[in-house]
């Protein structure tokens, strides 16, 4: 007897449910998405029980003519695609999403197409018709999905807790309403207004309404037009980079996963302030052939073509951007007014799941109706924009004095301002430097007595292993057997006096990325090398020393942070003193 067997259809269906729909948040993402790709102006998302007792999708778009709205539930019926895949301009295309959520749950969706005077509202159950009768209706489609995997006790059994559940559809309707800031898209949770976006076509806009106000004035502007990438977004200011960064990046109109553009806005935060991790939302243009989205079933994990150039284009993007603007906490002579920004829900969710419904409701729809994403609560901030033509007036300015040795004080109509000496001089000798080894013509200065260091194994071998490497960076180290190394040259630039902590800090740094992590440690040893022959916190800089400087800052690429990433340059308002005083209220 044969053993095998072609599946029943119940089966087949099942199995490819389970792939598509994972979850209530990825019902929401398939219904949503084919509700923008209708042309809807506006969408409402409504869900109870995290999903799993109801979603709703209500849109205004084209609508589904009346002889195709139960072929829709068929699978692989799609009207997105015809003959190829290889330019795919729509959100959803395969013809599995539809006919999935069906297989796993019980379906009424009512649709009038735009040009038909009456609609057609159809029932299934488990993928199968149930009935189907005609329906007078506004242009537009809904679709309510209910008992979502109830022929799926195990799937049903392993789903999270209705908190979460909740929290996975804020996330995905958040990204879905940044990804297409033209439709107004508004969120409803067990009854409760999350978010609602005013579908004005600005990337600001939404958001302001999925992250809150302080997240988008806290951001620098981005925007890049090179063939074949157009960039434009926002980008979090090196002084609010988060420990948990928000990572929203679309591209051609689609949100995506891209470690190539994390990866790439990574390297270019890195190199020029010295840190990673930051939040970004994102909008790229490519021509389709660039983006293979069919690569898995989710169409959120997309493989670029040409990842190199890619790579090299974000990240002038990313540089551009951070070179031409800078936005800083104010400085201020009384205390800041803003309030705690708070995600309340969110928090709630996480810290305390089982009352985080009640505590939502305790607060009442007029906190949840401002616009803000979970319920956020905040003051407008208190943050300054510092753009790069103010750098070029700073050596013009007058100047006040040294304040703690460490802060030049200059003044203009509207503002004092406050340099950081020690930073300012860590960016010009970092970018010195970096552009010698670019170049190829760092030199060196031999030391009239060699520097001896005795190290322990690990930090011997990163550096002995290094050699080469050392003295395409500068650096004469010759091994001298047993632990111990001498120092005999070091760059002309930099000062010698300290070349034995700093060695010591490098082979600490090198032991730990492997012996082959030179190359991933070269940023961060150009680095200490820039911050170890700074200007020391005490130098108490004078005028004359001050202008040349403040010239060199202007001309940096990167000159609002020191190479560690801290402001270099912070205001004080006159507005500020004439309050404190209170001239003004």
């Amino acid at each position: 007897m044969a053993s095998i067997r072609f599946l029943e259809k119940q089966i087949i269906e099942k199995i490819a449910a389970g792939e598509v729909i994972v979850n209530p948040a990825a019902v929401v993402k398939e219904l949503v998405e084919n509700s923008i790709d209708a042309n809807s102006k506006n969408i409402e998302i409504e869900t109870d029980g995290g999903g799993k007792t109801l979603i709703r999708v209500i849109d205004d778009g084209d609508g589904i003519e009346t002889e195709d709205l139960g072929v829709a539930f068929e699978r692989y019926a799609t009207s997105k695609i015809a003959d190829s895949i290889e330019e795919i301009q729509t959100l959803g295309f395969r013809g599995e999403a539809l006919s999935s959520i069906a297989a796993v749950s019980s379906i009424r969706a009512s649709s009038r197409h735009k040009e038909s005077e009456k609609g057609l509202a159809v029932s299934l159950k488990a993928g199968e018709l149930i009935s189907s009768e005609a329906r007078t209706m506004q242009q537009g489609t809904i679709i309510e999905v209910r008992s979502l995997f109830f022929n799926l006790p195990a799937r049903l059994k392993n789903m999270k807790k209705d908190s979460s559940e909740t929290q996975a559809i804020i996330d995905a309707s958040g990204m879905l309403a940044l990804s297409h800031p033209e439709v107004s898209i508004k969120l409803v949770c067990d009854g409760k207004t999350l978010f609602h976006t005013n579908g004005d076509g600005l990337f600001e806009s939404a958001a302001t309404s999925i992250y809150g106000k302080k997240f988008v004035s806290s951001c620098i502007p981005v925007e890049f037009d090179e063939h074949p990438l157009y960039i434009q977004g926002l980008l979090i200011s090196p002084a609010f980079i988060e420990a948990v960064p928000k990572r929203a990046v679309f591209i051609n109109g689609r949100y995506v996963k891209s470690q190539t553009v994390n990866r790439a806005v990574d390297q270019a935060y890195f190199d020029a302030c010295g840190k990673k991790g930051a939040s970004m939302v994102l909008y790229l243009a490519l021509p389709h052939k660039y983006v293979d989205v069919n690569v898995h079933p989710s169409k959120t994990d997309v493989q670029l073509s040409n990842e190199s150039l890619i790579t090299m284009l974000i990240k002038q993007a990313v540089t551009n951007s951070l070179s031409s603007v800078y936005v800083a906490r104010q400085s201020a002579i009384e205390p800041e007014k803003t309030s705690v920004a708070m995600p309340v829900f969110e928090k709630a969710q996480e810290y305390f799941p089982a009352q985080a419904q009640a505590f939502q409701s305790s607060l009442g729809d007029s906190l949840l109706n401002d616009g803000l994403a979970a319920d956020a609560i905040e003051a407008e901030p208190a943050f300054e924009s510092l753009q790069k033509q103010t750098l070029a007036a700073l050596s013009h300015m007058s100047y006040i004095g040294c304040a703690f040795g460490l802060y030049a004080l200059l003044e203009s109509n509207e503002a004092i301002y406050v340099v950081d000496t020690h930073a300012a001089h860590e960016r010009v000798l970092y970018e010195a430097y970096l552009d010698s080894y670019n170049s190829k013509s760092i030199s060196s200065q031999p030391l009239l007595v060699p520097v001896m260091l005795n190290m322990p194994p690990s930090q011997y071998q990163a550096i002995v292993s290094c050699t080469d490497d050392f003295n395409s960076i500068g650096y004469e180290i010759t091994d001298m057997g047993d632990g111990s190394i001498a120092v005999r040259s070091v760059p002309s630039a930099l000062s010698s006096a300290a070349v034995d902590n700093l060695l010591y800090s490098l082979a600490d740094d090198l032991s730990s990325s492997g012996l082959d992590g030179f190359g991933q440690t070269r940023s961060e040893a150009l680095i200490k090398k820039a911050c170890h022959s700074a200007v020391r916190g005490d130098a108490n800089i004078s005028e004359s020393e001050l202008r040349p400087l403040l010239k060199s800052l202007a001309e940096a690429s990167v000159p609002f942070t020191c190479p560690h990433g801290r402001p270099i340059i912070s205001t004080i308002s006159m507005k500020s003193f004439m309050r404190a005083f209170e001239r003004i209220n």
